[in-house]
């Protein structure tokens, strides 16, 4: 059985995240006003480079995962059994349902959108319940 990733967009609980996020901005600020210069140009290339490589280390994490589901307060983005996710506003959802391994949510627009739960670890699916229970008062 296949476990979900679960990643919650939250800084107040990942500390070092926040902090080379932090130091990545604070790079990108002395670089675009050149507080600091090299004389080895390589050395300015390369720092120029490594906020960006960070920045695009942390985004691509739904791409690592085949079962990867992001959380905030506001939407969720879920990415089971399949190589594209699907993004949700908690506002715009109506109802979900987990049963017969499918997960069906139902927008307040009529659209539904179904996942497949094959091969996925019960423990992941209540996790993944609880968090649309949590969010969807």
């Amino acid at each position: 059985m296949n476990k979900i990733h679960f990643d919650q967009l939250n800084f107040r609980n990942n500390k070092a995240e926040f902090f080379i996020l932090i130091l990545c901005a604070t790079i990108l600020i002395f670089n675009f006003f050149e507080f600091i210069n090299f004389e080895n140009k390589t050395w300015n290339k390369l720092i120029n480079v490594i906020p960006f490589l960070i920045l695009i280390f942390f985004h691509s994490k739904i791409f690592w995962f085949k079962n990867f589901v992001q959380w905030n307060k506001k939407g969720i983005v879920i990415k089971l059994n399949n190589f594209w996710s699907k993004s949700f506003k908690f506002e715009d959802i109506n109802k979900f349902d987990i049963q017969n391994q499918t997960l069906e949510i139902n927008k307040y627009d009529g659209t539904k959108n179904i996942f497949q739960l094959n091969n996925i670890d019960t423990t992941s699916i209540e996790k993944l319940q609880q968090i649309l229970i949590q969010n969807l008062k």
